[in-house]
């Protein structure tokens, strides 16, 4: 494939420029209004960090009959004056949700006997509703913060005078209430603050409360994950842990950090307490005072990868009946071994093998446990480590398989059928495709495979249709047409619709003509001479 079509969309849509983008959104505004029509939903206008004036001047450089916006952002003047000057084009979330503020406080806070048995009048009740109502702006998240603070008032007795202070001093920003809360974290702990809050942003999703535990004790011996044994905990073993690493986690995060209320069962789980903590602990001044404050050489994708294994080797029948637990300890391990390799540029070797040694022990000594899942990842790590990217592992298990043995033995083989084959819809990592960097690893490795319509469907069911980089398909089918022999139909034809659909989906004409020339050139099956592929597609099959 020629290097003028690799380089063009190499960039991921979250690295296009400022002008570039511009540029996109003039194009499109002068389409032919006959032909497309757009709908532009555009959110947090003051959360931008550049000048509002040419934010304003891009927005409304849109505005034509073919192109709608739909825009929010707190009621800054800046953007009262250019949108909203028309009432009938602007809506306050305060006048859509009022209704269900008032419900939340009455059911939450007005109705409880300790907030009765204060003997308020009823103007002095309904100031405290109406006070809540009006500085909340429609910002259910704020009610919620500011009626949990006065039932810590209620609980501590206080007055009517004290509670409507504690109303009045809460800060009407969310930024300024998570900063107050920061301000206030003990200095004695905020070495280990900032490694739960760099563990917790770090993570792929929220982590098990044994992860946590774990995190602990690696404080005390870093190498524990490598060096414990493979031992369940007892049930009083548990509950002590979890109970302990609440009571941390508060004392050192105040509340930013909690167990998740929606995680259940024998498998609680730690997040933030709502998405507006992580997005303000990523601001460029909190991650600048999270790093100062760790360990130099802190890594939360490590230490994840470490506690995550620990919590593994510890694993009981108590995690879940059906290993559910186990399969969220293993995806969290390997998703952040890929985070070490990121950051590190180098992989956990060491742990992952323990990793791989740790499934195999609790399928062989507790069957009781195991489950298709859990089987799954013993049997295919090599695989799964290729669809999350692994590139060092992968490399690293790649060479050492070729040391052991001068023949291939169909180790590439199987390798490279499972990759192109995708994952079952019933098994971890569904629709996580394979990068074409992880293609140019293995592909090339022994003998070629033959790239037939099952193994088409296959691929085009495990990619991603949405979101996926134009480039990386056209990388995706490059490594394919090169490395594997495409294998013709009853009918003579090498390439499914299926795999067209998808083609036609994600490029643009020049980039279809580019791959098609490259299986043109490939030429690498049986049947039928090479034509282009929109014809080469039998459209009796199904």
């Amino acid at each position: 494939m020629s290097n003028s079509l690799l380089a063009t969309g190499t960039e991921s849509i979250h690295e296009w420029s400022r002008s570039r983008l511009q540029a996109i959104f003039r194009q499109l505004s002068v389409l032919d209004p006959t032909q497309t029509k757009f709908c532009f939903f555009v959110d947090g206008l003051d959360e931008y960090n550049g000048d509002y004036d040419d934010l304003i001047g891009t927005l409304r450089s849109l505005i034509n009959p073919n192109v709608k916006l739909c825009i929010s952002s707190r009621p800054l003047n800046v953007f009262e004056q250019s949108f909203w000057y028309n009432p009938q084009y602007k809506i306050y979330m305060e006048d859509l949700n009022a209704k269900d503020i008032q419900q939340y406080v009455k059911d939450n806070l007005t109705t409880r006997s300790d907030f009765k048995a204060l003997q308020m009048d009823i103007f002095e009740a309904a100031r405290i509703s109406n006070e809540i109502l009006s500085k909340s702006q429609g910002v259910f998240l704020w009610v919620a913060l500011v009626v949990r603070s006065l039932i810590d008032g209620l609980r501590n007795r206080d007055i009517f005078s004290l509670l409507f202070k504690r109303l009045h001093d809460f800060p009407a920003d969310l930024e300024d209430y998570f900063r107050n809360i920061f301000d206030s974290l003990d200095p004695f702990y905020k070495t280990l603050s900032a490694h739960m809050f760099k563990v917790a942003l770090a993570s792929h999703s929220p982590l098990h409360l044994l992860v946590y535990w774990f995190l602990d004790a690696l404080e005390d011996d870093s190498a524990m994950a490598l060096t414990m044994s493979i031992k369940a905990l007892t049930q009083q073993e548990i509950t002590s842990h979890i109970e302990e690493v609440k009571v941390r986690i508060n004392g050192r995060c105040k509340g930013l950090l909690e167990v998740n209320k929606h995680s259940i069962g024998a498998n609680p789980a730690v997040d933030f307490l709502h998405r507006s903590v992580t997005d303000w602990l990523k601001t460029a001044e909190m991650e600048k005072m999270l790093s100062t404050w760790q360990c130099g050489n802190f890594n939360a994708h490590l230490y994840i990868c470490k506690a995550s294994l620990a919590a593994l080797k510890s694993a009981s029948t108590t995690l879940s009946d059906h290993g559910s637990g186990h399969i969220m300890l293993c995806d969290c391990f390997l998703r952040s071994a890929k985070g070490v390799e990121d950051a590190m540029n180098e992989s956990p070797i060491a742990y992952i093998d323990t990793f791989e040694h740790t499934i195999s022990e609790h399928i062989r000594s507790r069957p009781n446990i195991s489950s298709p899942w859990l089987s799954w990842y013993s049997t295919n790590l090599l695989s799964v480590a290729a669809r999350l990217d692994l590139k060092l592992f992968v490399k690293d298990r790649l060479s050492q398989e070729s040391k052991r043995t001068t023949s291939d033995n169909g180790f590439s083989k199987k390798l490279k059928m499972e990759m192109l084959r995708g994952v079952p819809e019933d098994q971890p990592l569904t629709g996580v495709s394979p990068s074409p960097e992880m293609m140019e690893i293995i592909l090339p490795v022994g003998p070629s495979v033959v790239f037939d319509q099952t193994l088409q469907s296959s691929l085009c069911s495990c990619i991603p249709v949405k979101g996926l980089d134009r480039n990386r398909v056209i990388s995706i089918i490059e490594f394919i047409c090169k490395h594997c022999i495409f294998e013709a139909s009853k009918s003579g034809v090498p390439v499914n619709k299926q795999l067209v659909k998808m083609l036609d989906g994600f490029l643009f004409e020049n980039q279809l003509e580019e791959v098609y020339n490259t299986i043109r050139r490939g030429n690498r099956w049986h049947n039928n001479p090479v034509r282009r592929l929109w014809r080469l597609v039998d459209r009796s099959e199904s």
